[in-house]
């Protein structure tokens, strides 16, 4: 498949050079070339952080076998459209972005994959939401349910407390009466709303002790590893990682001109799930999570993936950047999702767009720029989707993606045009237009 169109050519043209159909700004060629001296800062600033991730901590847990940031930067001669940036997704890695790695380092771009916070250790080492001990966090109520099995077995009848609020507050009054310092911490209404975004921050940090943050900060600083480095910075992203785009974009003074954001993770998917998670999670009783027998985490990761989730859908700066399309945003979804709350997600963009910028559709893939502006799509039930990040070797709930080709062309169009032809999202057949989406990922990095 060729891509050498004529730059800034708004029709696609057959091989007569007769027009064929309307299309979508195609990229204009890439102009920009990094010195040997900004390559080179780059790749200390990168090393450094990789480096970081051997220093003995405590907690921390034990390294991951793939916990390194991963880079691959085209020659000074080589002319490039700017820097790609990769955040992965919860519990995810850096090698697991490489057909996104493959794609963009192949269509010219610089590409950066990093290490979400905490995630260069097995699960013990990321971020959480802990109840203060001097609440009855920590140990205390370990110790005590261990001692009561009665109790332990009625905390651990979740279907027991399903819609039943009544229950849930005579059980945390029960917790209460054998850890008596949790009353500091109630009742429980009080204990529920501080973990709410928009909630009150004093509240919040007199109960609690929380990583959650680092999520947004080693993103920030993920994006100044490769400040020096000429050409715009874009940012793809899934899950967890979409949420520290989104945070990163809006906080680090508009050098991210586009976001690529996968079900970024806003809010826990499921309110009774939630429920769970922040109710249980901080209080560190909650039943252990995990994927992989060797790579378990507490339920207070979760606690804190949500925590910190919805403290970018009220943060002032992300909503600026975003708001004024300083940065503008490509937001994909499904309806398959697992684990991202996709209400909260349209309920950002829709604080975000304004109706400026994006006109309702009526096919599948909902929201298009019409001038340029955020862009939001969707999979439907229909199209099998159970994560728009899910490359074409991956099953998930016994579910692929057909149309990751797609999805990767059309990103990269956003980021050069700031357009999508959204009606080629569910398309399983890649353009002629636009850089081939890669075969295979290979045995390594590009």
């Amino acid at each position: 498949m060729g891509n050498s169109q004529p730059s800034g050519d708004e029709t696609a043209r057959g091989d007569d050079g007769g027009a064929t159909k309307p299309s979508v700004l195609l990229p204009p060629p890439p102009t920009h070339h990094a010195s040997e001296d900004a390559l080179a800062d780059a790749r200390s600033a990168i090393d450094a952080a990789a480096a970081a991730l051997d220093e003995p901590g405590a907690g921390r847990g034990a390294p991951r076998r793939s916990n390194r940031p991963l880079y691959y930067f085209h020659p000074p001669e080589k002319a490039v459209y700017g820097t790609v940036v990769l955040f992965h997704g919860f519990s995810g890695e850096p090698y697991g972005m490489r057909w996104m790695a493959d794609y963009f380092f192949k269509a010219g771009w610089n590409v950066y994959s990093t290490v979400l916070a905490g995630h260069g250790f097995k699960g013990a080492g990321w971020p959480t939401v802990d109840l203060k001990p001097s609440m009855g966090g920590g140990d205390a109520l370990r110790i005590a349910l261990a001692g009561n099995p009665e109790l332990a077995a009625k905390l651990g009848d979740t279907g027991a407390l399903k819609g039943n609020p009544a229950a849930a507050v005579e059980l945390f009054e029960a917790l209460t009466d054998e850890v008596p310092a949790l009353a500091k911490a109630g009742p429980l209404y009080a204990y529920m709303q501080s973990l709410e975004p928009g909630g009150d921050p004093d509240a919040f940090a007199a109960r609690f002790d929380s990583t959650a943050a680092d999520y947004g900060a080693v993103a920030e600083a993920s994006l100044r590893h490769v400040a020096g480095l000429p050409g715009p910075v874009v940012t793809v992203s899934s899950s967890v990682g979409g949420a520290a785009a989104l945070h990163a974009a809006g906080v680090e003074g508009g050098r991210v001109t586009h976001v690529l954001a996968c079900a970024p993770l806003l809010r826990v998917l499921g309110d009774e799930r939630r429920q769970q998670v922040l109710a249980l999670g901080p209080l560190g009783i909650g039943p252990e999570q995990g994927w992989s027998p060797t790579n378990r985490f507490p339920l207070a990761c979760h606690t804190a993936a949500d925590v910190f989730g919805g403290s970018v859908t009220t943060n002032p700066a992300v909503l600026q950047a975003f708001s004024f399309r300083r940065t503008k945003l490509f937001m994909m979804l499904t309806e398959s999702e697992d684990a991202a709350h996709i209400p909260t997600s349209r309920a950002f963009f829709s604080k975000i767009a304004n109706g400026a910028g994006a006109d309702v559709m009526s096919g599948p893939v909902g929201l298009g720029g019409a001038d340029g502006g955020h862009i939001l799509g969707w999979y439907p039930k229909s199209a099998r989707v159970p994560h728009p990040m899910v490359d074409p070797t991956e099953v998930s709930q016994n579910m692929s993606n057909a149309y990751w080709g797609s999805l990767v062309q059309e990103a990269h169009r956003f980021f050069t045009t700031g357009r999508v032809e959204v009606e080629h999202l569910l398309s399983e057949e890649p353009v002629d237009e636009l850089p081939a989406p890669p075969k295979s990922p290979g045995r390594g990095w590009p």
